[in-house]
């Protein structure tokens, strides 16, 4: 299972909804199903708050048949039309690219079965 944060601005590409609440889940190509989790939101002084780009964070889990890179590009796809460049995969940054989400979610996957 891996973590995705995305900017609140690719929500209607990924889950094709603008009313999310926490738990909604979807399948999506690959294999994998996305679940919405709930983001904390970090303690700021109130003047910071306005500079930061509200979130919104997905586990995503895959089945036995692995086909990363048919959701990778799926993802790609959705993040493209809402002109997003980087998103954290399990709390690393990615570029928002084919191969970059690629290579990110390959080695967070390699990490969690060690």
């Amino acid at each position: 299972m891996i973590e995705i944060d995305f900017p609140i601005a690719a929500i209607t590409g990924v889950f094709e909804s603008n009313s999310l609440p926490k738990g909604k889940t979807r399948e999506a190509p690959g294999d994998a199903m996305m679940e919405l989790r709930a983001v904390p939101m970090p303690e700021q002084p109130p003047q910071l708050a306005f500079d930061a780009e509200p979130i919104f964070k997905v586990m995503v889990s895959f089945g036995r048949d692995i086909a990363v890179s048919v959701f990778a590009a799926w993802l790609y796809d959705r993040l493209k039309t809402a002109k997003v460049r980087r998103i954290k995969i399990n709390r690393r940054t990615a570029e928002v690219t084919p191969e970059g989400i690629l290579k990110a979610i390959e080695e967070s996957i390699e990490v969690e079965e060690q």
